[in-house]
């Protein structure tokens, strides 16, 4: 019993000072960045590197840096593309609004004002978990302005199939409980020592969060655009990116059964947290990403004509340099 004591208590300490260290990291590495008005409302951004643009939704309760700066894929992609990371509304260093009715679909708006500040006509959008679920409710409303689509660890899901978390976890914030069960909802039940991990997780996640406005955004997540006949009349190149482990996976699944011009790439043994927090399962994940981007850019399908007219000596060869490019980019 004593032993078990010890590992209990060694163990909230390590998941103490990782959180500690996530949070330290998120403060002090961050890349400078730049704010704009979108609506009234002051949000955060960082733009980096060349050409064809690429926009980086993230996930609930955590931030552009966080979400795709410290996995590696800003670095990995910004040695080609031109990448725009965005902090939604309630997140990161943008503002955080307490009332009803400045989120849900004004999430989605303020990516299409981003890229008119920016003076981006059409981009690569991808998004992460409530970023997946944004990103494809602009696709919705605004098809003309995306190359190609790429949605992670989330999906689609009819009204009558919400995850009961959209009636929980706004009441769970309102009544002073935080993110527990969100929390509880993404982590792999057979944890070791799930009760603390879910404690220590739901205390940090409420020390870097607003809450009152963690609850508005997440309540409001319901009100996104996005019906059936939406999905099937769909001709953006969509590509979903979800472990085989993630308790979102229903949501990948109806995409792949229901939207046009889809397809899902699974990573195996992958959850919600995983897919972009361990190493071997993120590389995964971006490999994935930037085959997707690549092969809908404008430039590369020139490309592509060009070398059609080529000898296949000089064709193969061009195939080759692609894919140590792609080994280098990584």
């Amino acid at each position: 019993m004593h032993k078990l004591w010890v590992q209990c208590a060694v163990f909230t300490a390590l998941t103490a000072v990782t959180a500690l260290g996530f949070a330290a990291m998120n403060i002090f590495a961050r890349v400078p960045g730049h704010t704009f008005n979108s609506a009234g409302q002051q949000l955060y951004y960082t733009d980096e590197g060349e050409g064809e643009a690429v926009v980086l939704v993230h996930g609930f309760a955590a931030d552009g840096h966080l979400n795709w700066r410290l996995p590696g894929v800003v670095d990995m992609l910004k040695k080609e593309y031109r990448v725009i990371t965005l902090d939604t509304r309630a997140h990161g260093k943008s503002a955080k609004p307490h009332e009803r009715g400045q989120y849900g679909m004004a999430m989605v708006d303020d990516i299409a004002r981003l890229m008119d500040h920016l003076n981006i006509e059409k981009a690569h959008l991808a998004g992460y978990s409530m970023g997946g679920f944004l990103s494809l409710s602009f696709a919705g409303r605004y098809p003309e302005r995306l190359y190609s689509l790429t949605q992670g660890g989330s999906g689609w899901y009819p009204q009558n199939e919400y995850p009961d978390l959209l009636q929980t976890v706004p009441a769970s914030l309102d009544n002073g409980t935080g993110l527990e069960p969100i929390v509880r909802f993404m982590e792999p039940p057979d944890s070791w020592f799930l009760e603390t991990r879910i404690k220590v997780i739901n205390r940090f996640l409420c020390w870097v969060n607003d809450e009152q406005a963690m609850a508005r955004c997440f309540e409001e997540l319901i009100t996104l655009e996005g019906t059936e006949e939406q999905l099937r009349a769909n001709r953006i190149p969509t590509l979903g990116i979800m472990g085989t482990k993630d308790p979102l996976r229903a949501s990948a699944e109806n995409m792949a059964t229901r939207a046009g011009n889809y397809r899902v790439e699974w990573i195996e043994g992958a959850d919600h947290m995983t897919t972009l927090g361990d190493p071997a399962y993120s590389r995964e994940f971006r490999t994935a990403l930037l085959e997707h981007i690549r092969e809908h850019s404008p430039a590369v399908q020139q490309a592509r004509v060009q070398s059609s007219t080529l000898p296949a000596s000089a064709s193969s060869a061009l195939a080759g340099l692609r894919e140590a490019s792609t080994e280098s980019t990584l």
